[in-house]
């Protein structure tokens, strides 16, 4: 004191003070400060069958102790045997990747990191043409802080992925997982006047989904005389022929085929000599995949046939 009394000992107290790092709740007080991280998950964009789906994935602002992120893939047109395990690098090093009893997929996220995360997901070349097909990678990044604060719930990001089973239209860039059928008439051969000509038809590749078979009877040297009305069967059973508009033919071909496709084309013995007489069968295959996707144009091909009416030697 002003006389030399010293001051008795204990005079103190505390306070308390909070440095807030959260976004506020209150639009009319925003907390200008905050760095609660965002995360971003890129498009891996469109891929070619069989080939990786690259998922590049940030965050807007590091965190301060080890995190944890969390993906799911969610279908859309895909379905699970059109995608392999995902794998993890982050910043160029593999990261063990846990699976979870939900089927969602974690990887541990090292205190400050930004971005060099990579998520790779294989996609499936099954041999089946189903042209393009969708899926999504939902991430979601969980923990706290070093403080102890939990991170806010809603970190996360969806990025979008399209497999194609498509050609490439590039002749430098061809897609080598591509499904699209190539469409085979076989020739029905030399048959006597009054026989069927027998074309068979096959796909190299299945399609996911039911198409059409389209054909017409192209004359060289016959007429419409000289044959009469296709009939067609597959695997063995008859279906049922339309005919169109425009006097070609279509039937119904089910998802799955491939071959044991068999256009019978009656001739007509008329009495009349003629020689060998020649005609074609222009087969088409039109449709779409499972997905939706318009099967390419000139999925087709022709063939051959010849009408004898010579004495068999």
């Amino acid at each position: 004191t002003a006389s030399g009394t010293p001051l008795p000992a204990g005079i103190g107290d505390t306070g308390q003070a909070t440095i807030s790092d959260l976004n506020s709740t209150d639009p009319q007080t925003p907390n200008p400060g905050a760095d609660v991280p965002v995360l971003t998950v890129g498009d891996a964009g469109t891929v070619a069958e069989g080939q990786p789906a690259r998922f590049e994935i940030a965050l807007s602002k590091p965190v301060d102790a080890a995190t944890t992120l969390t993906f799911t893939v969610r279908h859309g047109s895909t379905d699970a045997n059109d995608i392999g395990t995902p794998t993890v690098t982050i910043a160029g090093q593999p990261v063990a990747v846990t699976v979870n009893a939900d089927g969602s997929y974690s990887v541990p996220v090292a205190a400050g990191t930004t971005d060099g995360i990579v998520v790779s997901v294989p996609t499936v070349d099954d041999g089946v043409f189903e042209g393009n097909e969708t899926f999504e990678l939902v991430g979601t990044l969980t923990g706290a802080t070093a403080s102890g604060t939990p991170l806010p719930a809603g970190i996360g990001d969806t990025g979008q992925a399209t497999i194609s089973d498509l050609n490439g239209t590039e002749p430098d860039n061809p897609s080598a997982g591509a499904d699209v059928p190539v469409l085979t008439v076989g020739d029905a051969g030399t048959v006597a006047e009054g026989q069927p000509a027998r074309f068979e038809i096959a796909l190299s590749k299945p399609v996911d989904a039911a198409t059409t078979l389209t054909f017409t009877v192209r004359h060289g040297s016959t007429d419409a005389d000289d044959i009469g009305t296709p009939t067609v069967t597959i695997a063995g059973q008859p279906v049922a022929v339309t005919v169109n508009a425009d006097g070609s033919y279509s039937v119904p071909v089910a998802a799955g085929t491939t071959d044991g496709i068999v256009v019978s084309v009656p001739t007509v013995d008329d009495g009349v000599f003629e020689g060998n007489e020649t005609f074609e069968l222009v087969g088409t295959l039109t449709g779409a995949t499972a997905s939706g996707t318009p099967l390419p144009a000139g999925i087709g091909d022709t063939g051959q046939a010849t009408i004898s009416d010579l004495n068999s030697t």
